[in-house]
C-alpha cells in the first residue's frame, strides 16, 4: 500500500492538530465535542428529520474522530484512557456530567458556585 503524500498544508494542519492534542484540555476538549456528535451512539429516534440532524452531526464527530487519529494516534488513545478514568463507562455517555446539581456521579455539576 502505497503512503499517501500531503501538501505542506495539510503537514502543517495535522501538526497543529496534534499539539492541540498534545495538552490536556485539547484532549478534553475533543472529547466533549465527539460526545456531542453523538460519535458513540446512535441516532435512536423515529423521526426521519430528527435521525438525519443527528447522523449529519455524528459524521462531523466520525471526521472529527479520524483527523485526531491520524494527527497524533497516541494522544487520540491517550484521551480515551483518560476518559475512561475519569468517568468509568463515559464512551457512549456524556462523559463529563450532564449538569444536574441532583446528580451525585457527576462531580464537575455546581462546583462552579462551591
Amino acid at each position: 500500500m502505497a503512503k499517501t503524500k500531503f501538501t505542506p498544508e495539510r503537514v502543517a494542519e495535522l501538526q497543529a492538530l496534534g499539539r492541540f492534542l498534545g495538552e490536556p484540555a485539547g484532549r478534553r476538549w475533543l472529547y466533549q465535542m465527539m460526545t456531542e456528535c453523538n460519535v458513540w451512539t446512535t441516532a435512536g429516534v423515529s423521526n426521519a428529520l430528527s435521525m438525519a440532524f443527528r447522523e449529519g452531526s455524528r459524521f462531523v464527530g466520525l471526521r472529527l474522530q479520524a483527523e485526531a487519529m491520524q494527527a497524533n494516534h497516541d494522544m487520540y488513545l491517550k484521551m480515551l484512557k483518560e476518559m475512561e478514568v475519569e468517568r468509568p463507562g463515559a464512551i457512549g455517555t456524556r462523559g463529563f456530567g450532564d449538569g444536574d446539581p441532583g446528580d451525585p456521579d457527576d462531580s464537575d455539576a455546581g462546583s462552579a458556585g462551591a
